[in-house]
């Protein structure tokens, strides 16, 4: 109700009586939805409206102090400065008001909820405008702002007591109010009373700051949690606006803190849901009793089988065991064993990923209990919980890898399919090519220095590779590396997709860029 046309019955003449027979001194802009105006008295005493015209808010601060940016700050409508107001009237049954200038000249503030717009007219004509966009205003004709409503009792009961047609002017605050109170009444002429009391009472009402469904109103009516009584409404009108933009600052970054909050609490369940199948998988796979059970029946599996079932001694039962039908009975023994090596290290590794996650899951749940429990834009800012920057969005064939510095040796990663094949086209054929194996992901090239990568490097820029692939899931995860001279596009290949020639396989953890340590 801050730019309703009941409140503007009081918030008009109290401009008035502020600023009659001032001088408009400045006319300025500081951001793109912002108009502010400076009155001066002959005692050169200011006045300051500040006039908020957004597709989301529209509404009016009267501040006592105002500090004019040295920067970003343009000024408008100078023509009109050094002019004298004559007066300030409402525009009747309308959102609307007018500050009338000396040579005719007339500011009108249209506050039409996302249509609002100020408007500067002459000889009722409009010849200028502050959001020159807004095109339909360009054709207002002024006086035909005015409205005539017929708001007798024989208009009202002809419109079947429908106060929408009757008093269109209430708006959706206090119409519901109005239809409440109106639930009293048993007969036409009890409802017509009341609504004269309620419309006598909104006349000479105060003014309240109030809550409701977690959204802060000034009301001429006491609805919702009443946070604050005034008198005045220039004075409500402006604790309003400043109290309105706090809240408004409060819920914008408790919405994108718990956005980001979320969103990591149900990325940390996917990864510990797949850590824990991970688990389960490992520990239900004994690959050491499996080669120890071939070592232990070498005479009884043949050459080139795929499969051999054989009596397991740790359990007394048969088992089927798969086999490499191109290797022998023990290097198929010795895979195996190279399995259970690796499969001990992943069940240490993903033990303490687990307990990490699980960590990292009870502190996500409490920043977010944190958050409801916050009452204040400070107090969100004290919980110290780190927002992600959104920085500008590069094109999907940007050539812009991601790449970091480790050691003095330069890794880069590619972002997409498209990203990778421009990838290998700028590298030498001596850099090192990595990629995960057997997962899609991104392409990682380490830059050569005219010798010979180190191992750790190549661990590094491995647990990258694994990273940025779709087996960053896995405790472990095999990765491939070989110099690039060694990778090959075929013709007509999808984008991203190479045949390698030659190549070694790592299993690493995966690590995130913000993990590595440089």
């Amino acid at each position: 109700m801050h730019v309703n046309y009941h409140f503007f019955k009081h918030l008009v003449p109290a401009i008035e009586k502020k600023i009659i027979d001032t001088q408009l001194k400045d006319c300025f802009t500081q951001n793109k939805d912002e108009l502010i105006l400076v009155f001066q008295h002959s005692n050169n005493q200011l006045f300051f409206i500040k006039s908020l015209c957004s597709t989301s808010f529209a509404g009016f601060d009267f501040p006592n102090v105002l500090h004019k940016a040295k920067k970003n700050s343009v000024r408008l409508f100078e023509y009109l400065l050094n002019m004298e107001v004559t007066k300030v009237r409402l525009i009747q049954n309308d959102r609307s008001f007018i500050i009338e200038l000396s040579s005719k000249y007339k500011l009108i503030f249209k506050m039409h909820g996302g249509h609002a717009n100020i408007l500067v007219c002459q000889e009722d004509k409009v010849i200028d405008l502050f959001h020159k966009d807004r095109t339909y205003d360009w054709s207002i004709t002024p006086n035909k702002l005015s409205k005539e409503l017929n708001q007798t009792f024989k208009e009202y009961l002809e419109q079947d007591e429908q106060l929408k047609l009757i008093f269109p002017t209430f708006g959706p605050i206090l119409n519901s109010y109005v239809q409440q109170q109106l639930t009293t009444g048993d007969t036409s002429e009890k409802r017509w009373q009341l609504l004269q009391s309620i419309l006598f009472s909104i006349e000479n009402s105060r003014f309240y700051l109030c809550e409701l469904g977690e959204k802060l109103h000034l009301t001429l009516i006491k609805i919702g949690e009443v946070r604050s009584t005034y008198t005045d409404p220039l004075q409500a009108s402006h604790e309003f606006y400043v109290q309105y933009h706090n809240n408004k600052r409060y819920t914008d970054l408790a919405k994108k803190l718990k956005q980001n909050l979320v969103k990591r609490q149900k990325a940390t369940l996917q990864y510990i849901t797949k850590l824990k199948n991970r688990l389960t998988d490992l520990k239900t796979s004994n690959y050491r009793e499996l080669a120890d059970v071939i070592m232990g029946n070498l005479h009884q599996i043949k050459a080139g089988e795929n499969g051999v079932t054989l009596f397991n001694f740790y359990d007394n039962q048969m088992v089927t065991i798969k086999l490499n039908a191109q290797l022998s009975p023990q290097k198929n023994a010795e895979r195996f064993y190279q399995k259970a090596k690796h499969q001990a290290k992943e069940l240490e590794v993903i033990q303490k990923n687990l307990q990490e996650k699980e960590g990292l899951l009870t502190t996500t749940n409490q920043q977010i209990n944190d958050i409801k429990k916050a009452n204040s834009w400070q107090e969100l800012l004290e919980l110290d919980i780190e927002v992600p920057h959104q920085g500008q969005i590069q094109p999907k064939d940007s050539i812009n890898f991601k790449s970091t510095q480790i050691n003095q040796y330069t890794i880069y990663i590619g972002k997409n399919a498209k990203n990778n094949d421009q990838l290998l086209r700028m590298g030498h054929k001596n850099d090192i090519w990595l990629h995960a194996k057997g997962f899609a992901g991104s392409h990682v090239l380490i830059k050569h220095k005219n010798n010979e990568v180190p191992q750790g490097i190549i661990e590094k820029a491995a647990q990258l590779a694994a990273w940025y692939s779709k087996g960053k899931g896995q405790g472990l995860c095999p990765v491939i590396f070989t110099p690039l001279k060694y990778v090959r596009k075929p013709k007509g290949a999808a984008p991203g997709a190479v045949k390698v020639m030659i190549e070694k396989t790592l299993l690493v953890k995966p690590s995130a860029l913000s993990n590595m340590d440089h």
